[in-house]
């Protein structure tokens, strides 16, 4: 066995340390080609390639079974932290809630006619959003005035304001 440095994470240890995960989890190479879509021989490789880039043997093989050796048990540990951190984390993203106040000026037609019957369900999606309307029959100050959105309509002039026609 080589003993290489290791270098910084990249895909393919990443794919590699991932059938390490899944190979573990079985206690077969058989078991996790099944899961990972892979032929057993794939993942036997990636396994011996994966321990090549460590520097080190994840598994102990017998005839008919393998077990994990204890840098194995000490990397499978770290692994299993490490994606539950991971998937925590896409959790929060995924449901990421908006919250806050939000304070919208448009006129009053549009306000009533396309607007009012969608709040309910932006609010439905986003239950910690606090959101006025208000339709005034003038052009908003954004500078001086307490409003984060603006939807007017007309070929009109709007200095500082993203138009689109």
């Amino acid at each position: 066995m080589i003993n290489e440095k290791v270098s910084p994470l990249n895909a393919t240890i990443l794919a590699n340390l991932h059938c390490f995960a899944c190979t573990a989890k079985h206690m077969s190479f058989t078991l996790a080609a099944k899961e990972l879509h892979l032929t057993q021989s794939a993942v036997s490789h990636r396994i011996k390639n994966l321990e090549k880039q460590l520097g080190f043997n994840l598994f102990l093989r017998f005839n008919r079974n393998i077990e994990l050796t204890t840098e194995g048990k000490q990397l499978l540990s770290s692994i299993g932290h490490f994606l539950h951190t991971l998937n925590v984390t896409i959790q929060d993203i995924r449901h990421q809630d908006i919250s806050g106040h939000l304070t919208l000026s448009a006129p009053a037609s549009f306000s009533i006619n396309w607007l009012a019957p969608r709040l309910g369900q932006l609010k439905a999606i986003h239950p910690k959003l606090s959101i006025a309307v208000e339709t005034p029959n003038n052009l908003r100050d954004f500078l001086t005035e307490n409003v984060d959105a603006a939807i007017y309509y007309g070929a009109g002039k709007y200095p500082g304001l993203y138009a689109k026609n």
